[in-house]
């Protein structure tokens, strides 16, 4: 017979399996309204150099809207593994992406003139964009340094739950605190710079996660066998998503040497649709691992009811 508390405790298993399932499909909902909004202002004002030159325009709130629920949806995914520490790392650079706008040349974006503090320059964060990331970046160290610290007790206040987050805690310890000295001690140079390494350290950690999962055939925690067509599928993924950042990452290398400002919204456009592909199939294949490990019952509520 179930005892009440069973009962209790079934059913909160249930409602938070839900909110996982939920979570992530607001992640996935979050890339397509990123894409969509750029489209959408593609047709209105034509095709950009890159993503984050729409910043620039009225696909902004949906931009930093998205990045930030992105973000938010990569951190509060508690799972087990070295896949924690890789989406924490990421979630910590999505809202510099977001509050720090990317640097451009003239004529980039249609009706943004470029206001840079030494007029020589070529490519800035004009102003008054430049004034808006010390706001910015002063309330995610805020954020940050909070939310740390909150998870340091949580941690600490559980027997055998502290060892494990260590390589997450001071990984994104170290982010933070870089992030902090470079904005404090190089503030002018953090502005024009920021949003490129942190989109690339993005990208660069998202097909890290895809790797993980295209190598990982055994699962220790859950016990299960990656699946060969999944593994498939990642592998495909992982592929596309290295090569993705290598494109990019090549592109910033030949601007810094020869001087020259090269599109880029290809590559970002392929990272970020393949990254939503990465996110889809890893959501059904961890629905399959939660329900298996979860008999259905006609008292489950699998309707969605027990949310």
């Amino acid at each position: 017979m179930t005892t009440p508390f069973e009962s209790t405790r079934e059913r909160y298993g249930i409602t938070l399996a839900w909110t996982y399932r939920y979570l992530r499909i607001g992640i996935s909902a979050a890339v397509l309204a990123l894409l969509s909004a750029v489209t959408i202002e593609s047709t209105r004002i034509g095709v950009l150099h890159s993503i984050s030159a729409y910043y620039y325009t009225d696909a902004r709130n949906i931009f930093v809207a998205a990045l930030l629920v992105i973000s938010f949806g990569l951190l509060a995914l508690s799972e087990p593994g070295v896949e924690r520490t890789l989406r924490t790392v990421a979630a910590l650079f999505g809202p510099i992406i977001a509050l720090c706008p990317t640097s451009i040349p003239e004529h980039a974006v249609p009706g943004i003139a470029l206001v840079c503090p030494v007029p020589s320059a070529s490519v800035c964060v004009p102003e008054p964009y430049r004034s808006e990331v010390a706001v910015g970046i002063g309330t995610y160290l805020i954020i940050a340094v909070v939310a740390w610290a909150v998870v340091l007790v949580l941690k600490a206040s559980v027997p055998g739950r502290l060892r494990p987050a260590v390589p997450s805690l001071a990984i994104t310890g170290a982010v933070i605190l870089l992030v902090a000295v470079t904005d404090l001690g190089w503030h002018e140079a953090f502005i024009d710079n920021a949003h490129g390494l942190a989109a690339l350290a993005f990208f660069a950690t998202a097909a890290a996660l895809a790797v993980v999962s295209a190598t990982r055939r055994y699962n220790e925690r859950y016990g299960y066998v990656l699946p060969r067509g999944f593994r498939a599928a990642y592998l495909v993924i992982a592929v596309g998503m290295v090569g993705a950042v290598l494109a990019v990452l090549t592109i910033v290398i030949v601007q810094a040497v020869l001087g020259i400002h090269l599109a880029i919204l290809i590559p970002e456009l392929v990272e970020l649709v393949l990254f939503f592909a990465f996110w889809v199939l890893q959501s059904i294949h961890k629905e399959r691992v939660i329900w298996a490990e979860r008999p259905r019952t006609p008292g489950d509520a699998l309707d969605g009811s027990a949310v």
